[in-house]
């Protein structure tokens, strides 16, 4: 299913374990070098949900919503 971008948020605090040379970073979302990247993959999740953007950045399968960034290749 296509997250949000506070789910994407959300899920950048699950105790992953990330360093920056031997500086260790706790919150990701929160740090300068990754801020700014944070929050554009977040509103890169929630374009997503725009009506303006869903058939071109999602596709269905089995009643499901997903990222086209999942989609596996094929050749049809």
């Amino acid at each position: 299913m296509i997250k949000t971008g506070n789910q994407n948020l959300k899920q950048l605090r699950d105790r992953r374990t990330v360093y920056i040379g031997d500086r260790k970073i706790d919150d990701m979302k929160s740090n300068s070098a990754f801020e700014k990247a944070a929050k554009t993959v977040a509103k890169l999740h929630d374009i997503k949900h725009e009506n303006k953007y869903k058939n071109n950045l999602s596709s269905e399968e089995d009643g499901k919503l997903f990222s086209t960034w999942f989609l596996k290749p094929n050749d049809k």
